[in-house]
């Protein structure tokens, strides 16, 4: 169903098109079809223009809401992709993030990332275990300097629950 809207989307080209177009082109309930707008609105491929209230004869008035099209929307129908897929994803930030810092605490590399503490700490800890990483102090304290023992390169290893042998 997803696809079918973002089909319609398309459709319209680079004009405006409202809630109520997009339901008449996919023949899907303006309830449905508002509920998948919002989710291609909130992936950043359509974006909201305006919206109205529009009197009915009886009982309350239609909200219409005129969206268009971005260029992202286009390159993920033809990509055949319906969910972005980063390049990055938070382990690679934080392996860039300490090479780059060689010394570190965990909340350190959390700021500097995004990442939350309880990834953080996952992350650390594996490494930790494969002998790439040195906690300098006590473990279970807080604000613990971290320290890169071995740097294998700018590619983040691989870790998948062994520990690696050099």
């Amino acid at each position: 169903m997803l696809k079918a809207v973002m089909q319609a989307c398309l459709s319209f080209g680079e004009r405006f098109y409202s809630l109520t177009q997009v339901a008449e082109a996919t023949g899907m309930e303006r309830k449905e079809t508002r509920h998948r707008l919002w989710k291609l609105e909130a992936a950043a491929l359509i974006t909201r223009f305006r919206s109205q209230e529009i009197p009915t004869v009886r009982g309350r008035p239609l909200k219409e809401i005129y969206y268009r099209s971005t260029s992202l929307l286009t390159k993920r129908f033809h990509e055949g992709n319906e969910r972005p897929v980063s390049k990055m994803n938070g382990w690679d930030r934080m392996w860039q993030a300490l090479r780059a810092l060689r010394r570190f605490t965990r909340s350190d590399l959390a700021q500097i990332c995004g990442q939350d503490m309880g990834n953080v700490k996952c992350f650390t800890k594996a490494y930790r275990q494969a002998g790439y990483l040195r906690c300098l102090g006590k473990g279970g304290s807080r604000n613990v300097m971290w320290i890169l023992v071995k740097d294998p390169g700018p590619k983040r290893p691989s870790y998948k629950g062994e520990t690696h042998v050099d």
